[in-house]
């Protein structure tokens, strides 16, 4: 079964990024965090982890702890950015898309991601 995080720290947000990611991928385990520390101590001991949906925090992102077990699990970070000037570099693969979003906002991503779509 994939494994998904979204972090946010507006709950009721992330709540309705999981379901976005739930209803493209049925059966998907979405986990929802609002820090990128909490997230991080969830999938310490995970190894399935697809993606993650960032909406926010954003600060410390790119040196966190979090992306780096990101990557070592050759998982994929979804940023949703209000400014896309501030989209930056991360250590692990990084697919950007801008706020507010939408359910197909976030199913254009996956699709990305899953390489049906080919990068804009």
């Amino acid at each position: 079964m994939p494994y998904y995080t979204v972090i946010s720290s507006e709950l009721f947000v992330g709540e309705d990024a999981a379901e976005a990611i739930r209803s493209y991928v049925p059966g998907a385990e979405v986990a929802v965090f609002s820090s990128l520390e909490e997230a991080a101590r969830a999938i310490s001991d995970r190894v399935d982890v697809v993606a993650s949906l960032i909406i926010a925090p954003r600060q410390g992102l790119m040196d966190s702890p979090f992306v780096a077990l990101l990557k070592e699990r050759n998982g994929a970070l979804l940023l949703l950015l209000s400014d896309m000037a501030h989209a930056g570099m991360t250590a692990c693969r990084t697919l950007t898309a801008e706020l507010p979003f939408t359910n197909e906002t976030i199913q254009l991503m996956l699709e990305e991601l899953s390489g049906r779509r080919p990068s804009a």
